[in-house]
């Protein structure tokens, strides 16, 4: 896990660590501990379906 990370819910680390070592550039929850480490994560977005969704119909038009 890269320093300087903390996550309220420790059992919600190993879906974060997954994340980041695939080089994902997305990360979809609605999980509130790993949403709101958004902020602090770097070259990984965390978002929610909603957001995804968002971004997706924006790059068809």
């Amino acid at each position: 896990m890269p320093s300087g990370i903390s996550i309220r819910d420790s059992d919600d680390l190993w879906v974060l660590q997954s994340a980041i070592e695939a080089e994902s550039d997305y990360l979809v929850t609605g999980d509130k501990d790993l949403l709101d480490t958004a902020e602090i994560v770097e070259d990984l977005k965390i978002v929610s379906p909603r957001e995804l969704w968002l971004v997706l119909e924006a790059k068809k038009s």
